[in-house]
């Protein structure tokens, strides 16, 4: 199928297709052994086989699911008369969620189900399936996906530097949006990263001193060295002159100290 040429970009749909499947699947076999069980009830059941006395907020934290969906499911459980929430004989601040006589009856009848169901995907699917999920989820809840997709993708845009004594609408937009300072008679360096202009320079060059009006990169695009390249390509062309600021940042100040250049900060603005 075509679709499925697209590889990895399929991932999040075709696990939800999946999944649907396999529960229909699941399905069929409780309808079919006419056993009345709905799949949303499996996790509880299996943490109450597991742990026959459970608070809410364990149950929780044992399936990682917010409090209150997890009482909405014990709602719909009791009123079907599977479980009893009941007062703790130990702690009385605690209630315990177990499971009523119907419940443990049901349990009976499905634990059989769930070995079959345990025993058949292990006869037709690779036991390495579990850790390869184990991985997709760590993955995801750490946001290394998104992550590394977005490293990829500034990664592989083309950086570009231009030197200008031309202030453009494009620019101009950038500057007023930005709230970047420049003087009358600025040249400006600005980099781009694809087609989106990201950041700009504007100074003024003297022959004994650069007097730096402002140096702005967008908050998405910093900490990729491009106030650094910026730098680099004024000293490029202007040589290595003493550079004054009107107004500076740590950052900035970091940054010149890293690239060996002299400067001076003045405090009184134009």
């Amino acid at each position: 199928m075509l679709y499925k040429k697209a590889g990895f970009l399929t991932l999040g749909s075709r696990l939800k297709r999946l999944g649907d499947r396999a529960l229909t699947e699941v399905r069929t076999v409780y309808s079919q052994s006419e056993v009345v069980f709905e799949t949303s009830w499996f996790p509880v059941f299996y943490v109450l086989q597991q742990k026959p006395k459970c608070s809410i907020l364990e149950l929780s934290r044992e399936l990682e699911v917010s409090h209150s969906a997890i009482s909405q499911l014990i709602a719909q459980l009791e009123r079907k008369g599977l479980i009893d929430i009941r007062i703790s004989n130990e702690d009385q601040r605690r209630k315990e969620i177990v499971l009523t006589p119907e419940g443990n009856l049901l349990m009976e009848k499905v634990l059989p189900m769930w070995r079959a169901f345990e025993m058949s995907f292990r006869e037709h699917l690779d036991p390495s399936l579990l850790q390869t999920l184990d991985d997709l989820e760590a993955a995801l809840d750490s946001g290394q996906i998104a992550s590394t997709a977005l490293d990829i993708l500034h990664r592989n845009e083309e950086v570009a530097l231009h030197s200008t004594t031309t202030l453009n609408q494009e620019m101009s937009i950038f500057l007023e949006s930005n709230d970047v300072s420049m003087d009358q008679g600025n040249r400006f360096i600005t980099v781009r990263q694809g087609e989106l202009l990201v950041g700009i320079m504007c100074f003024t060059p003297h022959p004994n001193e650069i007097l730096m009006s402002d140096i702005y990169v967008l908050p998405g695009f910093r900490k990729r060295g491009l106030a650094g390249k910026m730098f680099a390509q004024l000293f490029s062309e202007f040589g290595s002159k003493p550079v004054r600021m009107h107004k500076t940042s740590p950052e900035l100040l970091h940054l010149l100290h890293k690239t060996g250049y002299s400067f001076t900060v003045d405090t009184v603005t134009n």
